[in-house]
């Protein structure tokens, strides 16, 4: 799968509340294409959700510092 690929996937599960499975995507979405800052910002989202707090402050870091 592409990085737009397990990022769409990810999207499905997130928004089904089904976060351990989007990390699992986002993940992937962001190794494959690590300068995409929504990518970066989802994978925040989902950590966050997960009271995954210190991840996600460093994937929305990793996303305003994206051009």
């Amino acid at each position: 799968m592409s990085a737009f690929d397990d990022n769409e996937t990810g999207v499905k599960y997130y928004l089904n509340q089904d976060y351990n499975n989007a990390l699992i995507y986002f993940k992937s979405a962001v190794s494959k294409n690590p300068g995409d800052k929504v990518m970066q910002y989802n994978l925040g989202n989902t950590h966050f959700a997960l009271s995954q707090f210190n991840e996600s402050v460093i994937c929305y870091k990793k996303a305003i510092l994206i051009d």
